[in-house]
């Protein structure tokens, strides 16, 4: 398994530039700063080609409250799998917000039985909670930031080369090394399959509703 640090100091060897390090993932300047900055905007970036990765899938759940009409789901909720939500263990039907609208201005309450998800990523169960509920969700999670030095990506360990090679792509690029560009392209493009083999559904309808 690759640490940020080690996968930053593989990035530097690899990369031709010489020296040491980094020594670490912060207070870096210069070169060291960029390949720093190269390798956590790669993995970003990876995680960002699909809304549906399985390593960013999880589970949560929140109470509502008596009165109140909309709830942040979980703190890195991205996006929701609408068919696996429920009230208390009973299923809840989605609504898309451009037709849930009509709703929004109803001022029933009771158990909801229906929701959406608003524009700022919010919750909104109709009707308003007349009480406490409890609701639990299947959702996809935002792209998670390596930030520390002994932060770790969520993939399995033999493809977290694939930072490398992804943060290899910006560092040929910016200097203009049409050598190293193209094989780090083609060593990207094997990772990157393998890696939606194993993380992606076999067949995707399409992304998550939001």
């Amino acid at each position: 398994m690759s640490t940020f640090l080690e996968i930053c100091q593989t990035l530097r060897q690899e990369s031709g530039e010489s020296g040491t390090g980094p020594t670490a993932v912060t207070g870096q300047v210069g070169r060291m700063a960029q390949l720093v900055t190269w390798a956590s905007e790669a993995w970003v970036s990876i995680q960002s080609l699909h809304d549906t990765w399985g390593f960013l899938w999880a589970q949560a759940s929140f109470n509502t409250a008596s009165g109140t009409s909309s709830y942040i789901p979980a703190s890195d909720f991205n996006y929701i799998d609408t068919d696996r939500v429920y009230c208390d263990g009973t299923w809840m039907i989605y609504i898309p917000f451009t037709q849930a609208r009509e709703y929004m201005h109803q001022t029933t309450s009771g158990k909801p039985t229906h929701f959406t998800i608003l524009p700022t990523k919010e919750f909104r169960p109709f009707p308003t909670p007349d009480a406490v509920y409890t609701v639990s969700f299947d959702y996809w999670k935002r792209p998670v930031v390596l930030a520390a030095n002994g932060d770790t990506p969520a993939i399995d360990a033999d493809l977290h080369s694939i930072i490398k090679w992804r943060a290899m792509l910006d560092h040929a690029s910016f200097f203009g090394e049409q050598g190293r560009i193209a094989y780090a392209q083609m060593e990207y493009a094997k990772k990157l399959s393998n890696l939606e083999r194993r993380y992606l559904p076999p067949m995707e309808d399409g992304d998550p509703l939001v």
